[in-house]
């Protein structure tokens, strides 16, 4: 079951994390793998990277608004699904293999709260 946060992004939660939720101002460290809605093919993956998570300061603007709205309020080790729509992702810009105007569908691994 979805849940949908101001904004539009999406997300559902397939594996319960412990711990506290990390907040804004945090960095977490994330592993995810980014998916077109509209094809379901990968356009990126942090495996696609080397094996170290993805770190970013939350809320700062680092990551697509969606992305960054989607981790908010996760815990170690809990993994979701974001449907991320284009007005929070890349909107009506075309980035590298992603077309304009993209639903972005992200499968994330919470792995560390820094």
């Amino acid at each position: 079951r979805y849940r949908t946060l101001a904004g539009g992004t999406q997300y559902a939660t397939i594996a319960r994390g412990s711990g506290p939720a990390i907040r804004t101002g945090q960095t977490p460290g994330v592993f995810y793998t980014g998916y077109l809605a509209s094809t379901g093919q990968i356009f990126d993956a942090t495996l696609l990277h080397g094996t170290t998570p993805l770190t970013f300061k939350l809320g700062a603007g680092e990551v697509i608004p969606g992305f960054d709205a989607g981790i908010n309020g996760m815990k170690v080790g809990e993994s979701r699904i974001l449907k991320i729509p284009p007005s929070q992702g890349y909107g009506d810009q075309a980035n590298a293999v992603i077309p304009a105007n993209s639903t972005l569908i992200f499968v994330v691994t919470l792995k560390s709260i820094a």
